[in-house]
């Protein structure tokens, strides 16, 4: 019984010290001062001349906050600081005579927190009669039941509590398994740093920065001159071909009837020798005519075979084809490669978009520039090409596959949706393509979470938005999973 008495007391001057609070409050600002100020000025009608630090020291507050208050009472015209004969730069607060309203209505309701203190002390369970009308009679009665209420209610919101979090907790999980979500997402488009394998000087720019190019369009030329050249050169050098193939014909043609007519003449010369060899022994000839005749078919054998080989040289020329035709020559595949060559550095003089897009960095290239071969001259951006590239986390691809459809949004355009499928997944983390890749080898291997690219189609959204290249993005990719309260055990 004395322990429930105990506590009645307590929630009964509990009650009575916030209905004096409360009062001490409305009278305070009834004089147009706070009862913080009302204190400050409590303390120097006891303690006239205190500074500002002796005050806080009282007060138990910080001298700032004390130099506040003595502020507004200042201003007020409650209080003033004179400074100290001792130390000049101490300065006093004393009362001035427009607080004596205030201090009298604060010695009004200290005689009402007495009588309440002491009307307590004498009776646990009774009513307090305020003195100034500031505490009702049925206080304690309240505060019996308000503790009643709080001893019901604290454990049903407790365990109430605990179990609406683990409800929701639960639900969230139940819902969740279903969607994988990214923001370490980008836009990514087809680009190429525009170069030419010849060198030359730049003669004209056809574009401008960020300007949109079809495909095929003319970017930018080289200077002609010396393409035009090497094309005439190697169209002279396929002429000289030719020329030379027909010569070769000519003169395979001169040697064969040089040939004939030497076969001939070797005939004739061995019936003149055997018609000498048949008389050179009577006498019919002399031994000098027959020795001549001898000599002159062995001369005549001996011009055959150069006339031979001279004509063997020719037909060489011609593929051993005497009747070939001049394009089958490799004299003349030769000459037509190299003008094939020519032609095809004069068409890479003049540098055409490879597929339509943007492009960009274009003032970096003037015309007059020398512009060496493989050298970049400036970009071009796919405005077809354009897909997503994200980098989830390794735990969020449990059930990711290529096919699945994904909700693209874009942080430049707020409120807008692009619709997409999951391309492929990258066979390997990002990491393992860096220049130095990890190497968990060591004794301090900390394990950290990988990220998998993973690239997305775009398949459609809305008009009028432009993706570029570069812009952040989110993800959402629908896996069909659901989990299940099984999955928890």
């Amino acid at each position: 019984m004395s322990q429930h008495s105990d506590h009645d007391l307590l929630f009964l001057l509990h009650d009575v010290a916030r209905m004096l609070r409360v009062e001490a409050d409305r009278r305070a600002s009834a004089h147009g001062v706070t009862r913080a100020q009302w204190a400050l000025l409590s303390r120097l009608a006891r303690n006239p001349g205190l500074s500002q630090k002796e005050i806080a020291d009282l007060l138990e507050v910080e001298p700032i906050s004390v130099a506040r208050l003595v502020d507004r009472l200042a201003a007020s015209g409650l209080i003033e600081r004179r400074a100290d004969a001792a130390d000049r730069r101490i300065w006093r607060l004393h009362l001035l005579p427009a607080a004596e309203p205030v201090l009298q209505e604060l010695a009004v309701l200290k005689g009402a927190l007495a009588d309440a203190g002491s009307a307590a002390g004498h009776d646990q369970g009774g009513c307090v009669m305020s003195q100034a009308n500031t505490v009702p009679r049925n206080t304690s009665n309240a505060g019996f039941r308000r503790a009643n209420r709080i001893k019901l209610l604290r454990p049903v919101l407790m365990l109430g509590g605990v179990l609406v979090v683990v409800i929701v907790s639960l639900i969230f999980w139940l819902l969740g398994g279903q969607y994988v979500s990214s923001d370490d997402t980008y836009v990514d488009a087809a680009k190429v740093s525009l170069s030419t394998d010849v060198s030359g000087l730049v003669s004209e720019v056809d574009v401008k920065d960020n300007q949109h190019v079809e495909a095929g369009q003319v970017l930018f030329k080289l200077s002609q001159p010396q393409f035009n050249i090497a094309v005439a050169a190697a169209q002279a050098q396929l002429a000289q071909a030719q020329l030379d193939v027909a010569s070769a014909k000519r003169g395979y043609a001169e040697a064969m009837d040089e040939i004939a007519a030497q076969r001939i003449q070797i005939q004739d010369d061995q019936s003149n020798l055997s018609k000498y060899a048949s008389v050179v022994g009577s006498g019919g000839v002399t031994r000098a005519t027959y020795d001549d005749a001898r000599f002159k078919l062995a001369a005549d054998q001996s011009k055959l075979t150069q006339l031979q080989d001279e004509s063997g040289v020719q037909l060489a020329k011609l593929a051993n084809n005497p009747d070939i035709d001049p394009a089958q020559t490799p004299e003349y595949q030769s000459a037509l490669a190299q003008l094939n060559n020519a032609k095809l550095q004069q068409a890479h003089s003049i540098v055409r978009a490879p597929y339509s897009g943007t492009v960009t960095m274009v003032e970096q290239l003037q015309p007059g520039m020398f512009l060496p071969a493989g050298t970049a001259a400036f970009g071009l951006v796919s405005d077809t090409d354009i897909w997503v590239t994200a980098q989830p986390k390794e735990s969020d691809l449990t059930w990711v596959r290529p096919g699945q459809s994904v909700d693209i949004t874009v942080d430049a355009y707020p409120g807008e949706k692009w619709t997409g499928v999951v391309q492929s997944i990258s066979p390997a983390s990002g990491s393992e393509f860096s220049i130095l890749p990890a190497q968990n080898s060591s004794g301090n291997w900390v394990k950290v979470v990988q990220r998998i690219p993973l690239r997305v189609q775009i398949k459609s959204g809305p008009d009028g938005f432009v993706l570029r290249d570069g812009m952040s993005a989110e993800i959402s990719i629908d896996t069909n999973h659901h989990r299940h309260l099984s999955d928890l055990f």
